[in-house]
């Protein structure tokens, strides 16, 4: 049996309160009587649902009409939300204004309206030369063309054709270079996304193979402003990539100072900006630049906060949480852990009133982030609930050997909690769970026979403090081998040892350490 598209709740989901109360607006204009209520029934319903399920939907629902023809209902009412927000964002999207020009130039050439299709085609081709959108230019500068040969202006048609659509290939060549630009963009970040656990020969060979590509010589090979923004974002990938920080910061920088340069344009270009000072706070944290990282953290905050509450979309509040994301990670990296969950109530909250989602990637980071705060505090119950948020993604298929690793720290969290009693089970189902790879790292089997076989045969604290120094020697030896998990580039368990043998608290050995 088909499962039943969730697409309409999606749709729904997406909408900001801006967005929901112009829909409702534009919907009691359009339609009226019974119908029109029937539609927004429907889409109340599931507004307020959490997640979509069609059965209590229909039980929900308590329409007959609406339940036994819901398909079209549903298809009906998606056509609705479209075309509101084709409505609600008509004035503020270049792409869907240049859309509108080309839709009234055919219109208009067709009842033979020509002097008002010349118009309209010269409007809409100022608005796409001063945005550079060039494939908007082609396709108005061909319906100009058309016009041209139906009001049959010879001269005009005959210098068209004896110089060659100059235009046409003006246009042309810098749409190219932009489509060259975007193609080497993106052959660098799925390179960087496929990349090994370790960087060998082939990995730096194909970073090298793109960087040596001719258009990467010189920012100036760039005809137009998406082509230097991904030439930024290109240079900032690979010097990255061959871990050349310094060179990847200052490429970096320059993408954000380009962008600023023209600031009447700033809004529309929000997503670019705010992106790029996000790859740039990565950077500004790795090199410790704590000056030049508030800096820049308190521009995107400064220019979010300025945006019109229209600008605020989805997607530009979802930019937004990666910013808040980078902040959490520069405090916990330096071991701020009440900044850390000041911050990750404060993100939190915003997505809660703006019904907000990360990708699974960020989620992923987020709630470690919170995590590792809480557990530093030794708030251990509010440590184990974003653990098990961590858990519940092992379905999404996102670094799963992160997750698979992190499955250890239940068993830390729980010998924190004092329970005990849960360590052999859950030691059991954890081996059990790891196994499934087919195979267990040395470190993996150390951590899991510590906390489901000898930690319970100890009778005196002497005893306890022995297997910690042990089990801390053990670590180290580890360490020095390839046998690795992913779980000690996450976790400082030799620190957390350390702390159990010297009687200190977990932060303070960190802090030491760090220092």
């Amino acid at each position: 049996m088909k499962t039943p598209s969730d697409e309409l709740f999606q749709l729904i989901k997406s909408l900001t309160p801006l967005e929901k109360r112009y829909f409702k607006l534009y919907s009691s204009i359009q339609g009226s009587g019974k119908k029109g209520k029937d539609y927004l029934h429907l889409f109340d319903i599931i507004d307020r649902l959490d997640g979509y399920n069609e059965e209590k939907l229909k039980v929900r629902l308590k329409n007959k009409e609406i339940v036994n023809n819901l398909k079209f209902f549903k298809s009906y009412l998606s056509e609705a939300i479209l075309k509101s927000l084709e409505k609600y964002h008509s004035k503020d999207s270049v792409e869907i204004i240049l859309a509108q020009s080309l839709q009234r130039a055919e219109i208009l050439l067709r009842k033979r309206l020509y002097s008002s299709t010349i118009k309209t085609i010269k409007k809409g081709l100022k608005i796409a030369v001063d945005h550079e959108k060039f494939l908007f230019i082609l396709l108005l500068l061909s319906w100009k063309r058309k016009t041209l040969k139906l009001i049959e202006k010879t001269d005009d048609i005959k210098h068209y054709a004896e110089t060659g659509f100059p235009e046409d290939f003006s246009y042309l060549s810098k749409y190219k270079n932009q489509l060259e630009f975007e193609q080497l963009h993106l052959l660098m970040v799925t390179n960087e996304l496929v990349q090994p656990d370790l960087k060998n020969k082939a990995y730096f060979k194909k970073i090298s193979a793109i960087s040596s590509h001719p258009l990467l010589q010189d920012a100036k090979s760039a005809t137009s402003y998406e082509s230097a923004n991904n030439y930024y974002k290109i240079m900032g990938i690979s010097t990255r990539a061959m871990e050349d920080w310094k060179a990847s910061c200052k490429f970096r920088k320059k993408n954000v100072e380009f962008i600023e340069q023209n600031k009447s344009k700033l809004v529309l270009r929000k997503h670019d900006y705010i992106q790029s000072i996000n790859n740039l706070l990565t950077l500004l944290d790795y090199l410790n630049k704590q000056e030049d990282f508030y800096l820049y953290y308190n521009k995107a905050t400064t220019f979010f906060d300025s945006l019109p509450e229209k600008e605020r979309t989805k997607d530009i509040f979802h930019d937004y949480l990666i910013t808040k994301l980078s902040y959490i990670s520069y405090q916990v990296r330096r071991m701020n852990n009440e900044a850390t969950i000041t911050k990750t109530i404060e993100v939190t909250k915003l997505m809660k009133e703006n019904s907000l989602i990360m990708e699974s990637p960020q989620s992923l980071f987020f709630y470690y982030f919170s995590f590792h705060a809480y557990f530093c505090i030794n708030e251990y119950r509010n440590a184990l609930k974003y653990l098990n948020k961590i858990m519940r993604l092992s379905d999404k298929g996102i670094l799963q050997g992160l997750i698979n690793s992190l499955r250890l720290f239940t068993l830390i969290v729980h010998y924190e909690l004092d329970n005990s009693d849960l360590l052999i089970s859950m030691s059991r189902s954890v081996r059990k769970f790891l196994s499934k790879r087919g195979r267990l790292y040395e470190f993996e089997e150390l951590v899991l026979d510590l906390f489901g076989n000898k930690i319970h045969t100890v009778n005196s604290k002497k005893e306890l403090l022995d297997l910690f120094i042990k089990t801390k020697k053990k670590v180290s030896d580890i360490s020095k081998s390839n046998n690795l998990s992913e779980f000690l580039n996450v976790f400082d368990f030799a620190s957390w040892l350390d702390s159990k043998i010297q009687n200190r608290s977990f932060v303070d050995v960190l802090k030491e350490k760090l220092n």
